[in-house]
């Protein structure tokens, strides 16, 4: 907090009134249009990022709708030849080693390792007994932020907290469309609906594998998978270039009063 004698120590530029008059009138316009296109690029990007909700919405029928010729609604239990979760108690955590995710690195549009924590080699190894994770694999989120999908796409060891639930799947079954599918609304609703408690958010394993989802063909499932990943793709491009607009929009206020006050007006 300033004190007032400094700040009454301020130098300011000072033109004659008719020229305040007039830098205080064009400001008043530029300020008024960067408002309104930041409102505009705001609204863009909310759009922008409902957009990946909405193309699942269209591809995956909601309870009680009628399904297309050859799918059928099953249970994610009946999917996956195993569910299980991370471990239950907190490891040793250590500066580098083998990467340990939890659910605040479990995303839609990835797995991220950037901000992870690192256990030992021997800790993994005794996880993995119980729960290994493996390209093929689909993670689910199950606590906190739960009913967030994510299939393991890379060969890449690490670990996973309870947090986090593991789904390895039957060969009727693809990594990429059931991760589409359990981020839809259909099952994100469900997920919603069975996770317990409020404070402490959970949903446990038995009520996971309650989740019903409809399931297509094997080559249906793929081709609806790639055309949502296409989709999927140009809208996280939109997304993003959308957020580079705005933040350029926020920059503005500054630079026009940097060239109002330096004479540039």
């Amino acid at each position: 907090r300033a004190r007032p004698s400094l700040v009454s120590q301020i130098q300011i530029p000072l033109p004659p009134l008719p020229e305040q008059k007039r830098i205080a009138a064009i400001l008043n316009e530029q300020m008024a249009a960067v408002e309104k296109a930041r409102a505009a690029a705001e609204a863009e990007l909310a759009a922008a990022k409902a957009l990946p909700a909405a193309y699942l919405r269209e591809v995956f029928p909601g309870p009680g709708e009628e399904l297309p010729e050859g799918w059928r609604w099953v249970k994610l239990g009946e999917v996956c030849r195993d569910i299980s979760d991370g471990t239950h108690f907190t490891p040793t955590y250590i500066e580098s080693g083998i990467p340990f995710l939890s659910v605040k690195d479990v995303k839609e549009n990835g797995i991220f390792f950037k901000n992870c924590r690192y256990i030992s080699e021997d800790q993994h190894n005794e996880f993995c007994k119980r729960c290994k994770p493996e390209k093929g694999d689909v993670l689910y989120t199950k606590v906190g932020t739960t009913g967030i999908a994510k299939a393991i796409e890379i060969d890449k060891e690490f670990s996973i907290f309870v947090s986090v639930a593991l789904l390895k799947l039957n060969n009727y079954i693809t990594p990429s469309y059931l991760e589409k599918v359990l981020n839809s609304p259909v099952c994100r609703t469900q997920a919603e609906k069975l996770t317990q408690g409020m404070a402490n958010r959970n949903l446990v394993l038995r009520d996971l594998k309650l989740i019903t989802l409809p399931l297509p063909p094997l080559p249906e499932q793929k081709r609806v998978a790639a055309h949502l990943t296409e989709r999927m793709s140009q809208a996280e491009k939109l997304r993003t270039a959308l957020e580079e607009q705005l933040k350029e929009i926020n920059a503005l206020p500054s630079s026009i009063l940097r060239k109002a006050f330096s004479g540039g007006f």
